[in-house]
């Protein structure tokens, strides 16, 4: 199967390929990092200029469901913006508080929107712009534009592995951002926790690289030790969800690369000659880590449990309850969290997030959020029907990616940095991409 280079990619295509090195490098940091998103965002509108008939063929060519969820998605906060008559924003739930500081300042007549925080939920908005503009420069993409895409996030995967080794060798002198353990591996990102769940992430990439390309020889050898360094990255994170989630790159590789992995008996020999190699690598570069107590460091914090995210639930869900069922407007869970932090449950620094996205976007949204949630399953269920174990349907590994997410949003927040969710909005693009080259080969398949 012929393989288009990097020098084969469209004009067009460099917009995303940009769109993807600026997410990644520099939107890691979360909302205390304005300046660093404003330049992602900056370079979204700039790469969304240039890229208008994208847009248009988007909006004409992609499935109505999608369509239809980008649209609701964006539509959400934006609503939550309009201002709304005093009588009718001061009967929603949770608002008693805002009233009363209105009225302290003479102003309770004054029109108010859904958020109670607008700031704070415009730049929810404007957030929305980089991984729309990644969303739609990814879903026109062929077969072998699709991979490059996915060698490029591998690469980046592997840069984040140089810049967090040089972290670990520095003791953090070289870190991105302020914060956090100065051993753990950050990379590009701001906590751990993050930059562990992107190595994950980039590692169910490499294994579905494996499945589409089949590499052989040398190629092969390549494609294994990327793994290997990225798994052992995951660990170096000391991240205990990321280390967790390794268990779907595993199930990946079992069921995708099980049948590639078949070899015959004359070609046996060489190939356990070159693995054995390989491991005999890896498990010297294994000792050397272990020596430093680092990856030794990282499994011993399983050895506690204790978590401040439980009481941070339990208040979170006292939160929700406030403001259900039209949600407090996305962005605004730090400033309204602090209503229901309870005095059991309080902590020397803010909770900042929920720790729970799911709770998270139920307070922030109220019923809209998991309707939202349920309707972009729903999606991602119809993308996956029909299809087909091809070297070129790509689908499984891309449904990997969406699931850590998925998994993750239980115990973290990875849908709230730029970065992250510019990864996300490229698996869904790459995956309705797939879908349409399937619909298209049934349409040919049907007319002969």
């Amino acid at each position: 199967m012929p393989m288009p280079g990097w020098r084969d990619a469209l004009p067009q295509d460099y917009g995303l390929w940009i769109m993807l090195c600026l997410a990644v490098l520099l939107g890691g940091g979360g909302r205390g990092y304005a300046l660093y998103n404003l330049a992602v965002q900056l370079g979204a509108l700039l790469i969304l200029a240039f890229s208008f008939p994208q847009v248009r063929a988007f909006f004409s060519v992609a499935s109505w469901p999608l369509k239809s969820l980008v649209c609701l998605t964006i539509a959400l906060p934006v609503i939550q913006l309009i201002p709304l008559p005093p009588a009718l924003w001061s009967a929603l739930p949770g608002r008693d508080l805002v009233m009363e500081s209105f009225t302290l300042i003479g102003e309770e007549d004054r029109w108010f929107p859904i958020s109670v925080a607008p700031s704070l939920t415009r730049l929810a908005a404007i957030g929305l712009i980089a991984p729309f503009t990644v969303l739609i420069l990814s879903t026109r993409l062929d077969f072998g534009r699709r991979v490059l895409a996915l060698q490029l996030f591998v690469g980046l995967g592997l840069v984040n592995v140089l810049i967090g080794a040089t972290q670990l060798i520095t003791n953090g002198a070289t870190k991105f951002y302020s914060g956090g353990q100065s051993d753990d591996l950050f990379g590009s990102f701001a906590n751990h926790n993050s930059s562990g769940f992107f190595l994950v992430v980039a590692l169910c990439a490499v294994i579905e690289l494996m499945h589409a390309l089949r590499p052989k020889g040398v190629a092969k050898g390549w494609y294994i030790a990327i793994s290997a360094t990225l798994a052992l990255s995951v660990t170096l994170s000391q991240s205990r969800s990321s280390m967790g989630l390794l268990i779907v790159p595993m199930i990946l590789a079992i069921t995708r690369l099980t049948p590639y992995l078949k070899i015959r008996s004359w070609n046996r020999q060489r190939v356990w000659i070159g693995a054995a190699a390989i491991l005999l690598c890896l498990a010297g570069a294994a000792a050397m880590i272990l020596q430093s107590g680092r990856v030794e460091q990282s499994f011993s914090r399983f050895d506690s449990l204790e978590d401040a995210r439980p009481g941070i639930w339990e208040d979170s869900w006292a939160s929700r309850k406030r403001f259900w069922p039209v949600g407090a407007g996305m962005g605004t869970f730090d400033e309204v969290f602090q209503l229901d932090e309870s005095l059991e449950n309080l902590r020397p620094q803010r909770a900042g997030r929920a720790h729970n996205d799911y709770l998270e976007i139920m307070v922030e949204s109220g019923i809209i959020g998991p309707l939202m949630i349920v309707l972009w399953a729903t999606y991602l269920i119809w993308v996956l029907r029909g299809s087909r174990n091809s070297r070129t349907d790509i689908r499984f590994g891309l449904l990997a990616i969406i699931t850590c997410f998925a998994l993750q949003s239980g115990v973290d927040y990875p849908m709230r940095s730029q970065a992250l969710l510019c990864i996300a909005a490229l698996a869904i693009g790459l995956l309705e991409a797939t879908r349409r080259d399937e619909a298209k080969g049934n349409q040919i398949a049907s007319v002969d």
